[in-house]
């Protein structure tokens, strides 16, 4: 067959050009509809779904004690330890970095300060040189619950933030008197005078009021300071005195008890804030749950630690007769306020007032007398 010619080629291209260019267009990668059926409607513009939040970064918070790691006041951090990691699903873990081998008790505090470390487990009274007002915690008797819905807890977290830079995030002892320990049996509060009683801040008011000389000690030098006769006795909580081993130098315990013993969980505010909100509230909550845990806890321990004491050492119990035991009692809830007070004029008459709400002189709450 022979081909065509280019004349005659030309003409059929373009009726195949006019045939394509006025043919309906089929929607891209679908075939072409009739023209009897009709465009589906346009769907609405989808809403932009909100981005997923970020999961909580994990968060290492190193923290110290004030006491051996065996003493009893560091039992709540133990606990908190080992609930949050479970509670925060794993973010948040506590790292124990020391105690006293770490750092002196009464430097601790600075070094939560600056950062060093993150968290503190300590008492009040060994930081009155940044915290004046800690030394006041431990005049609130009752439960730590009441405390914290009477708004004791709010109070002294805006007082620590404002003179140190850290967070308190509550009280790691309840339902634990303190009592003076003797080298000798009183039977009076005049035979206490001029005795040398081992002091801190805490306890330097009634130690004064009763005419005694307090001396300061850190809890190491406790039992040496006895035992070479520097000191004839010291204040101390019922509960650790077999801890340190001080049944050894001492033979009484004066009875009743006076005050609670408010140890507190510290944290540095920087590391703190950095936690999210999230993280915050989950420390909070279980540290509310580990407060009931404690208070269950030490009440059972201060019952039992009076009767170790007496049968197992072989120390005697003095129980002050009643008019020398409200003495006592009235010096103890009387003169660190006269003391404190006027030294603290920002805070202190509000604390006075707030403490008044919990505490009294007499009679003595039933954790501060030990059992019969």
């Amino acid at each position: 067959m022979r081909p065509l010619s280019g004349c005659r080629v030309l003409p059929i291209v373009l009726a195949a050009v006019l045939v394509i260019a006025c043919a309906p267009t089929a929607p891209t990668g679908s075939a072409a509809k009739p023209a009897s059926v009709p465009a589906a409607p346009a769907q609405p513009a989808q809403q932009a779904q909100p981005a997923a939040q970020p999961a909580s970064p994990s968060v290492t918070i190193n923290a110290i004690g004030a006491w051996n790691r065996d003493y009893a006041y560091l039992d709540a951090l133990w606990e908190l330890q080992r609930r949050l990691p479970e509670r925060s699903g794993g973010t948040m873990t506590i790292v124990y970095k020391g105690g006293p081998e770490a750092a002196p008790p009464f430097e601790q505090l600075g070094l939560i300060k600056s950062g060093v470390f993150d968290m503190l487990v300590t008492s009040g009274s060994y930081y009155t040189q940044l915290v004046p007002e800690a030394a006041l915690t431990d005049y609130f008797d009752g439960e730590l619950a009441e405390l914290r819905q009477g708004g004791v807890n709010d109070l002294f977290d805006r007082i620590h933030q404002e003179r140190a830079g850290v967070k308190m995030v509550g009280y790691t002892t309840s339902r634990t008197p303190y009592h003076l320990y003797t080298k000798r049996p009183i039977q009076s509060v005049a035979e206490i005078r001029g005795k040398k009683l081992r002091s801190v801040p805490l306890y330097g008011p009634l130690i004064s009021g009763l005419g005694a000389a307090p001396v300061t000690l850190a809890p190491a030098d406790v039992y040496s300071a006895l035992e070479r006769g520097v000191v004839d006795g010291f204040m101390w909580p019922r509960i650790g005195i077999d801890d340190l081993k001080l049944h050894e130098v001492t033979c009484c315990i004066i009875e009743p008890g006076v005050w609670t013993v408010r140890s507190v969980l510290l944290m540095n505010l920087n590391a703190w804030q950095k936690l999210t909100p999230e993280q915050q509230k989950i420390l909070d909550d279980t540290w509310a749950e580990i407060e009931v845990w404690v208070s269950e806890r030490h009440g059972a321990m201060a019952a039992d630690a009076v009767e170790q004491l007496v049968s197992k050492y072989g120390m005697q119990v003095v129980r002050l007769p009643e008019n020398e035991a409200r003495q006592l009692r009235e010096i103890a809830y009387d003169a660190p306020w006269k003391e404190y007070v006027p030294q603290m004029p920002q805070y202190g008459p509000q604390i006075q007032e707030l403490a008044q709400r919990f505490s009294k002189p007499w009679p003595p709450l039933s954790y501060q007398v030990s059992r019969p």
